[in-house]
C-alpha cells in the first residue's frame, strides 16, 4: 500500500542504490508511513523530486494530516515549499530556535505592501510624513521605500513623489514571504 501511495507498486525491482534521488525519496516516504506513524519527522522531502513528485508528495502530506491526524515535523531550507505545507513554523539559527508562529502570525507580520524605487529616499520619506501623514513605511536601502498603510494612495503618493522632483523608476505591489521573515531574523551574511 505504501509503494502505491507513492507510485513505486509499479516499479522494476532493482537494488536501493541503482534507484535515482527521487525514487530514494520516494522509497524513503513510503518506508516512513507504512505503520501511520502518528508524528513524522522529515528532513528535506523533497529534494530530489521532479515538480510532480512535489506536488504529489505535497498532496499526499496535506492528505496524511487531514485524514489520520499525523503531525509532520519537515526540517528544510526550500522556505516556499514549507510555507505551502506549514501551519506553524520554527526559525531555527545556529542551533537556537529564534522564533516559533502560525501561519497566521506569520502572514500579519509579512503583509501587503507597496515598495517604491525612487531617486531620493529621504526626501520621499518626508513627504510621506508631512504631505500625507504616514507614519507606517520603512526604508529598505539607498533608493526603495516600502509603504504599509493606505496602498489604494499609491497613485497619488507617487504623484507627490513627482511634483517635489523625485524620480520614481517602480512602484509594485508586494506581499512578504517566509524568506523575506527568514531573512529579517537571522540577517543577511552572504554566501560562503
Amino acid at each position: 500500500h505504501a509503494l502505491k501511495v507513492v507510485h513505486m507498486d509499479q516499479r522494476d525491482k532493482k537494488l536501493f542504490r541503482e534507484y535515482s534521488l527521487g525514487m530514494k525519496q520516494r522509497l524513503g516516504l513510503a518506508a516512513a508511513m507504512m505503520h501511520e506513524p502518528e508524528l513524522l519527522i522529515l528532513d528535506e522531502p523533497m529534494n530530489g523530486l521532479d515538480p510532480v513528485g512535489i506536488h504529489e508528495t505535497r498532496n499526499y502530506l496535506l492528505q496524511l494530516c487531514k485524514e489520520k491526524g499525523t503531525t509532520i515535523f519537515i526540517s528544510s531550507h526550500v522556505l516556499n515549499e514549507i510555507e505551502q505545507l506549514a501551519d506553524v513554523i520554527g526559525v531555527i539559527n545556529k542551533g537556537k530556535m529564534l522564533e516559533e508562529a502560525d501561519m497566521q502570525q506569520l502572514y500579519r507580520h509579512n503583509r501587503r505592501y507597496v515598495q517604491f524605487e525612487v531617486s531620493d529616499v529621504n526626501k520621499a520619506a518626508l513627504v510621506l510624513e508631512r504631505r500625507f501623514h504616514i507614519s507606517d513605511y520603512a526604508v529598505i536601502d539607498h533608493g526603495t521605500l516600502r509603504l504599509y498603510d493606505k496602498l489604494d494612495c499609491r497613485a497619488e503618493i507617487n504623484g507627490g513623489f513627482v511634483n517635489e522632483g523625485i524620480a520614481v523608476a517602480n512602484v509594485s505591489i508586494c506581499t512578504g514571504t517566509l524568506e523575506d521573515y527568514f531573512t529579517k531574523l537571522v540577517g543577511g551574511g552572504g554566501i560562503g
